[in-house]
């Protein structure tokens, strides 16, 4: 194939045929960006600076107990409503996807511009699994086409909906939609729902928690730009 989003434009692929995985064999940059003697350079830009994320979780369905030894912490489904601010670092007249990275468990359900209107996207190649999971696995790109053309610098927004399973915690950069590097860093703001019984710690400070008829709310925030972000549920 042959993809002007990826920072190695050309790759051979391979979906295997016991689970329907995806395996990539070549991966080079087009000539264009290769050394005299055929070497890649590294000049890739991304195409769009992810500014700041603000996620909403629905975290309720996530339970914990005092497990038994060979116990392990039970799968659960949760419910994510994540919002970029973004700004693209290049212009072009015909240039409308942008290309996010989000954890193949994720399903998404949603993808809305500024105005909450829905804008098309596509996550590729679904395969299975089975064993706890047990659940469709999707291709981690996430494609969404915006309304109009990239303008380099002109700020830009979406929210993705989605539902996901976890355990008590989450980290790094794939449970929310982000780039395909580590490379980017922004600002990031989480509200959480949550059990009663149950204790709530994220990285960055505490804004408020509010105790709500079936659940508790917290907000927590950093406002030093990261890379990466997480959130843990711990036993009251």
């Amino acid at each position: 194939i042959y993809d002007t989003t990826k920072p190695e434009e050309i790759q051979i692929q391979r979906v295997t045929r016991k689970n329907r995985s995806l395996d990539i064999w070549v991966s080079l940059d087009k000539a264009a960006d290769r050394t005299g003697d055929g070497r890649p350079m590294s000049d890739y830009k991304n195409p769009v600076d992810i500014k700041h994320v603000e996620v909403k979780a629905d975290l309720k369905k996530i339970t914990l107990k005092k497990y038994s030894k060979w116990e392990t912490t039970p799968f659960k489904t949760a419910t994510f409503s994540a919002t970029l601010d973004f700004t693209p670092t290049v212009h072009g007249d015909k240039q409308q996807v942008v290309v996010f990275q989000l954890s193949p468990i994720a399903i998404v359900h949603a993808v809305k511009d500024e105005q909450g209107k829905p804008l098309p996207f596509n996550r590729s190649r679904t395969y299975r699994v089975g064993g706890e999971l047990g659940m469709k696995l999707s291709d981690p790109e996430l494609r969404v086409q915006l309304k109009n053309a990239l303008v380099a610098g002109s700020a830009r927004k979406l929210t993705v909906e989605y539902d996901m399973k976890m355990t008590n915690f989450v980290s790094g950069n794939s449970w929310y939609p982000s780039l395909s590097d580590f490379n980017d860093t922004h600002t990031f703001k989480l509200t959480a729902l949550y059990r009663k019984n149950l204790d709530f710690t994220a990285v960055g400070s505490e804004v408020n928690t509010t105790e709500l008829a079936d659940a508790s709310e917290t907000v927590w925030q950093i406002k030093n730009p990261t890379k990466i972000y997480g959130f843990t549920l711990g036993l009251g």
